[in-house]
């Protein structure tokens, strides 16, 4: 806070105006804010943020009719990285790849990670599957390219499964959960695979 004195013609007119600066303090807040909603590693949305987007898409979405999806990602054999390497690599591995899933999502998708090697994207103006398919296997082309990272080359897979409004679920938590049994049974058909999710939604 700082005064200042405004100096009138005559000396009974002169005040005393005080003001506070508090751009560094709104400063301050929007860091504590935006803290609070990305990961630390990625910078990546975290949980709490992407949740908050899926609630606005979902309301989006039942207003209008239209449609969006869910995709889940986990990638193959990330721990024996981290059991061989690391965790410092396997960091750089993460923040590698969470570039990358940026690099290969749409401008309108908000990609998140939720924690450990898990992944998820919420994907936007999906008109019918091939929409969410194609985004998935780039995402999944991109992530099986090698990974230089001090000097090591590392080769990974990531498995994806999707769930898509309001054909696999009327509500975040059904689609939610719907993405990851997808995710799942793309890791059991053999891992580096995409896998559309087959459960409908409830009526």
């Amino acid at each position: 806070m700082r005064d200042v004195l405004i100096n009138a013609d005559r000396l009974e007119d002169m005040m005393l105006v005080s003001f506070t600066d508090i751009t560094e303090r709104k400063q301050a807040e929007q860091r504590l804010r935006h803290m609070a909603q990305h990961d630390a590693l990625t910078d990546l949305p975290n949980r709490v943020l992407f949740d908050e987007h899926v609630s606005v898409a979902l309301a989006t979405a039942r207003r209008e009719g239209s449609r969006f999806g869910l995709m889940f990602i986990d990638l193959d054999h990330f721990k024996k990285v981290n059991d061989t390497m690391g965790h410092r690599i396997g960091d750089l591995l993460l923040l590698e790849v969470s570039q990358r899933l940026r690099q290969a999502v749409r401008e309108s998708d908000i990609p998140a990670r939720l924690g450990g090697d898990e992944f998820v994207v919420l994907l936007q103006h999906v008109h019918h599957a091939g929409d969410a398919l194609r985004v998935a296997e780039k995402i999944r082309t991109r992530l099986g390219e090698p990974f230089s990272i001090e000097n090591n080359i590392f080769s990974i897979s990531a498995s994806l499964g999707i769930a898509i409004y309001p054909d696999h679920g009327k509500d975040s938590i059904s689609l939610a959960r719907n993405a990851d049994t997808a995710m799942y049974h793309a890791k059991q058909s053999g891992r580096n695979a995409i896998t559309l999710s087959e459960s409908g939604a409830a009526a």
